[in-house]
């Protein structure tokens, strides 16, 4: 999976980035022809949180966050909902990132505990 993402660059400033995945890793370009990447993320051990949409100047931006060990946290943006549905999919696949329905059949509540 490759494309286009957008980091925050100060308070109301957004860059775009190109990002290539490839297994466990994510790497970051300038621009989508550049040879060489600006850098790699890792994602053992990322957690990631999926955000609400925000407004941008006259736009919506839809973003996501990753959190790594040590709670360093990275947040992405992308302009469409459906290229960020397509990138945390990806995400959560590389990460083997689970939800307990993906396991278990939740139904009734059978108990509360002591009160």
């Amino acid at each position: 999976m490759e494309g286009e993402m957008l980091r925050k660059a100060g308070e109301t400033k957004l860059k775009k980035y190109w990002y290539c995945m490839l297994g466990k890793e994510l790497y970051v370009y300038k621009n989508k022809d550049d040879d060489r990447h600006r850098g790699m993320h890792n994602l053992n051990g990322v957690f990631i949180k999926d955000e609400l949409p925000e407004s941008y100047q006259t736009e919506t931006i839809y973003p996501f966050t990753l959190i790594f060990p040590g709670n360093n946290m990275r947040s992405y943006y992308l302009m469409t909902a459906a290229d960020k549905d397509k990138w945390v999919a990806i995400i959560k696949e590389a990460i083997g990132y689970a939800k307990l329905t993906d396991f278990y059949e939740v139904k009734e509540t059978i108990g509360k505990g002591k009160s």
